[in-house]
């Protein structure tokens, strides 16, 4: 009930001739001030309260307050309690008068009052079976409400509850139905309001009211019952106020500190109860509303809950950041390719004679890479050279004796024979295998392959060059509608992680390529020919093309959108 307390500590069995020994203290596991335990033994040993006002040094003299009050039994002293509070010397009288009463509260308990009211007390058990018993929320707190103004002596006790922002009054000792447009009940109404917009019990009474400006509603119904003695106590439930109990008697049957306290102690019990008789009895919506909404909006906007408050600012910025315009770029998988690439095969089944490069190599055109099995080619060509020259014999003797008939038939063998060398003699110059033009091997290793065979159109090399390359992304079947020739963006290569190369779609194909993934294949130009010299066909990285600028929520949660409208027009008939 004290505000704004530093530390406390509380001592039993303590005499005046013996140093006071700190039975319990506050903040818990951490042993109390010299300031308390000297304030704590002036009390004990003068048996009066001790304020110290100056406790904390010169510096915060009238921020610090230190006040310790003995606990008696019967005029012997038995225990001294002690508490630092930051809070002005103005405020001393107030916490003298708390610890007073609690105080006053604990030696009714260990007296064994008869008179004194306590948790153990069968009151407090009829009351709470009296509630639990009802199965209605009205019903438990007209029940309630009727078990303390018999007990406690009283005219009357209302009980209210709070409904979003407005209190209503819900149950009247003695009654089991009343009119909630007449101006009591407005009234009484508005008694409860009093305390629970401050949160803390309200008494007043006629003889000696604290401060009429801060009590008016109860003022005013004192006034209009005959100068009634008027208690409000506020009802919680987990921290929060959900409305209150208000006690009206005579000024003779007036409420004793003690027993104010010990009203707090049974509103504290009772509120629980009618909060849940109120949520039994709410239907499936409300009880919804209550879980995702209300009780939400009570942890937010009550005095606890800083994780709450901090979740929900975080999500308030980063809603508003949503709502900034962004640039919507579609991202997809890059693989550099030259933009010729020539393949070199094997020209007819040979074997492999020797290797001269290999992938990785950059060469010139005209380069030797590779050079195939010629022997059986070079014995062919002797075997055809040899006819050929016969057939020339053939021919010169015929046409020396006349015989044309004869000399036709060796020159067209001899023609022959020509032509069989003239393929030879290409067979043998293609078993080199040479460059067609400058730039760098990208497939193609036949150092390990010396002597093996190959079949005729076997890939052996591709060769791309250096200094025309385009840029293949692999864009995903849900990006693909928004990519047009034209655009721009940029790419960046993961063996070049620190630069960007500028690029533009220059086409987009219209039919599924890629083969095991979902994906189309987007052909794009590097612009900058600046940073073609770093470039080498292969290499793989991320591209990412300019679409336009839209809102960050949309381009953060189109992909969920399009899939949640893709599943209810699948499921909906």
């Amino acid at each position: 009930m004290i505000p704004d307390v530093v530390e406390a500590m509380t001592a039993f069995a303590v005499t005046a001739d013996q140093p006071v020994q700190a039975t319990a203290t506050w903040p818990e596991q951490q042993p109390a001030s010299d300031e308390l335990m000297t304030a704590a033994g002036l009390a004990v040993s003068r048996h009066a309260p001790v304020i110290s006002p100056k406790a904390g040094g010169e510096a915060d003299a009238e921020q610090t307050l230190v006040v310790a009050h003995p606990l008696a039994m019967k005029g012997s002293p038995y225990g001294v309690v002690a508490v630092k509070v930051a809070a002005p010397a103005a405020q001393q009288t107030a916490v003298s008068h708390l610890l007073q009463w609690g105080a006053a509260w604990l030696e009714l308990i260990l007296a064994g009052d008869e008179q004194a009211v306590t948790t153990d007390s069968p009151l407090v058990s009829e009351v709470l079976a009296a509630a639990l018993a009802s199965t209605e929320r009205d019903e438990a707190a007209t029940t309630a409400a009727t078990v303390l103004a018999q007990h406690l002596f009283c005219e009357r006790v209302s009980i209210g509850l709070q409904h979003q922002l407005t209190l209503r009054l819900h149950a009247i000792s003695g009654m089991a139905q009343f009119d909630a447009r007449t101006n009591l009940v407005r009234q009484i109404e508005a008694v409860m309001d009093e305390a629970v917009t401050t949160g803390k019990t309200i008494t007043y009474l006629p003889s000696s009211p604290d401060d009429p400006r801060s009590v008016t509603a109860h003022a005013q119904l004192s006034q209009h019952e005959s100068g009634r003695y008027v208690c409000s106590v506020p009802l919680y439930n987990h921290g929060s106020v959900i409305g209150g109990i208000t006690f009206e008697c005579h000024q003779d049957n007036a409420f004793s500190p003690a027993q104010v306290v010990i009203c707090e102690q049974i509103a504290a019990l009772l509120g629980p109860v009618l909060a849940l008789k109120q949520r039994d009895g709410q239907p499936l919506l409300g009880k919804i509303k209550d879980d995702l909404i209300d009780a939400p909006l009570r942890r937010l906007m009550g005095p606890q809950g800083f994780r709450w408050k901090l979740a929900a600012s975080l999500l308030v910025l980063l809603l508003l950041f949503g709502l900034l315009p962004g640039e919507f770029r579609i991202k997809a998988p890059t693989v550099l390719e030259g933009t010729v690439q020539r393949a070199l095969v094997a020209p007819f089944d040979s074997y492999i004679m020797a290797e001269h490069a290999r992938a990785g190599t950059a060469v010139n055109e005209g380069d030797v890479l590779a050079e195939l099995d010629a022997r059986d080619l070079k014995l062919e060509r002797q075997k055809w050279h040899s006819r050929h020259q016969e057939y020339r014999k053939q021919y010169d003797k015929a046409l020396a004796g006349l015989e044309h008939a004869e000399a036709r038939i060796a020159k067209t063998q001899a023609a022959q024979a020509a032509a069989q060398l003239a393929l030879l003699d290409e067979q043998l110059a293609r078993t080199r295998l040479l460059a067609p033009f400058d730039g760098v091997i990208i497939a193609g290793d036949l150092s390990q392959a010396l002597g093996t065979p190959v079949e005729r159109g076997q890939v052996l090399f591709e060769v791309a060059p250096l200094d025309e390359y385009r840029v293949i992304l692999n864009v995903d079947e849900q990006d693909i509608t928004y990519l047009a020739v034209g655009q721009t963006g940029q790419m960046t290569l993961s063996a070049l992680p620190g630069r960007q190369f500028p690029l533009e779609v220059e086409k987009i194909a219209s039919i599924y390529l890629i083969e095991g993934s979902s994906a189309f294949r987007v052909e794009a130009r590097i612009t900058d020919t600046k940073l073609k010299d770093a470039l080498r066909p292969g290499l793989q990285g991320v591209g990412k093309v300019v679409i336009d600028d839209r809102s960050r929520l949309w381009i953060w949660t189109r992909r969920l959108i399009a899939w949640m409208r893709l599943q209810l027009w699948k499921w909906l008939p």
